[in-house]
C-alpha cells in the first residue's frame, strides 16, 4: 500500500506530488486514485519492457526467423513461419511469465491467426 497523508502523496524516493485539488472531495478521491495506480502501471510497462527485451533476445540466440511486430499495451505480435507458432508461442510465453519475480504469478496466454479477427486461443 502507498503512503497517502493529507493532500500528500509520496510516490517513490525520487520525487513527490501535491494533490492539485483539496477542497473538492470527489477529485481529491479521484487523484489519490491515480497516485496510487501510476506506480502500478509504471512498473507494468517496465515489466513488459524487460519481457520484450528477453524475448528479442532469446530469438535472436536461437536463430528463429520470428520477429516482434508490435506492442500493444500488455500484449507482443510476433510474426513467425506458421509452422513454428506452437514453438515460438511457448517460448515466448515461458519468457513473459518468468522475466520479473513477485508475488503475483505473471501468466500468459498466445493466440494465432492472419490478422486480428482470426486469433485462436493455443493451447
Amino acid at each position: 500500500m502507498f503512503p497517502v497523508f493529507y493532500g500528500f502523496y509520496d510516490s517513490n524516493p525520487i520525487g513527490s506530488a501535491t494533490l492539485k485539488n483539496q477542497s473538492n472531495r470527489n477529485i481529491r478521491m479521484r487523484e489519490e486514485r491515480e497516485a496510487i495506480n501510476a506506480p502500478i502501471q509504471g512498473s507494468a510497462a517496465d515489466i513488459m519492457k524487460i519481457a520484450m527485451l528477453e524475448t528479442a533476445r532469446a530469438l535472436v540466440a536461437k536463430g528463429n526467423p520470428a520477429r516482434i511486430i508490435l506492442q500493444v499495451h500488455d500484449e507482443l505480435v510476433l510474426e513467425c513461419p506458421q509452422d513454428e507458432v506452437i514453438q515460438i508461442a511457448g517460448m515466448v510465453s515461458e519468457i513473459m511469465e518468468s522475466v520479473y519475480k513477485i508475488d503475483v504469478p505473471l501468466e500468459t496466454d498466445a493466440r494465432s491467426g492472419f490478422h486480428w479477427a482470426e486469433m485462436k486461443a493455443l493451447k
